[in-house]
């Protein structure tokens, strides 16, 4: 089971919407929670990078950086904002991300922003094995949680840090940092967690 259709669908028809609204966010400001994280020179992935405002701010770093969203029109505009030169682009998605894992690069520092709510919770520990089979070598994996009212049209399911605990655990993760953060999108029944996994 792949991302659903419904949700990639709707992505591709609010693309230049949804990517004004993102870029409008500073990426220091999202993820303020973790930004002493965010490698310099580092191999990083950027998993349903949207309008890839993270990516781009990565590769601003001097980081080595792929980008993949399962969406076309995300894609579109992601390389229409951003250009075709800082980022390598691809069109990818949990659980399997088939066509990283084709690329046969190991990541110091993976990104899942705003993007776990859309797997669904059974394809969830094919997920975060794929993940930590990207993962190089003291490798971090950044995992932002939505809670709160979902939206209907994109498709998303219930999340928590215990689960992604749970199933770090089994993948031969661990939790090294869990924040909780309101919305800087300020809609009132929307809340966030962030988790950070890694070896």
């Amino acid at each position: 089971m792949n991302l659903s259709l419904q949700a990639i669908e709707s992505y591709d028809k609010s693309a230049a919407d949804l990517c004004a609204g993102y870029q409008s966010l500073g990426t220091d400001g999202v993820h303020a929670a973790a930004i002493d994280l965010f490698p310099r020179g580092a191999a990083v992935l950027d998993v349903g990078c949207g309008s890839g405002r993270d990516a781009a701010w990565l590769a601003d770093r001097g980081n080595l950086v792929v980008a993949a969203d399962a969406s076309d029109g995300m894609l579109g505009e992601a390389r229409r904002i951003h250009g075709e030169d800082r980022v390598i682009w691809v069109k990818d998605s949990l659980p399997r991300l088939s066509a990283i894992r084709g690329l046969n690069v190991w990541f110091d520092f993976i990104l899942l922003s705003a993007v776990w709510m859309h797997v669904h919770p059974a394809d969830r520990p094919e997920a975060i094995a794929a993940l930590s089979g990207l993962l190089a070598n003291g490798g971090k994996c950044v995992i932002t949680l939505r809670h709160g009212t979902p939206d209907p049209r994109r498709v998303m399911h219930p999340v928590s840090a215990d689960e992604v605990r749970h199933l770090a655990a089994h993948a031969g993760l661990r939790v090294i940092r869990e924040v909780p953060n309101t919305d800087l999108m300020r809609r009132p029944d929307v809340r966030w967690t962030t988790v950070v996994i890694g070896a």
